[in-house]
């Protein structure tokens, strides 16, 4: 923790009269936290957008293979295959 402490009084400027960071120190910090917000909400919008592609996909693949394998059940015993 004091570690954590040290590099950030050496990154951040001070204010000498009464130990506070610097107005323009946190309007930076402030801006650079809404950035990596912004960057965080595309991101996981994208990957509920992929998400939702995938388990659509999943789905036809899945039906189309129902599908399959009903063409291929013969009907009545005699070999005669369904048509859909």
């Amino acid at each position: 923790m004091a570690k954590r402490i040290l590099i950030a009084n050496t990154h951040c400027l001070k204010n000498r009269t009464n130990g506070s960071i610097a107005f323009p120190v946190v309007e930076n910090l402030r801006q650079v936290c809404k950035d990596y917000f912004d960057r965080m909400y595309t991101c996981e919008s994208q990957k509920y957008d992929m998400e939702y592609e995938v388990r659509k996909r999943e789905f036809e693949v899945t039906s189309i293979a129902k599908a399959c394998i009903d063409f291929r059940k013969p009907v009545d015993g005699l070999g005669i295959q369904k048509c859909k």
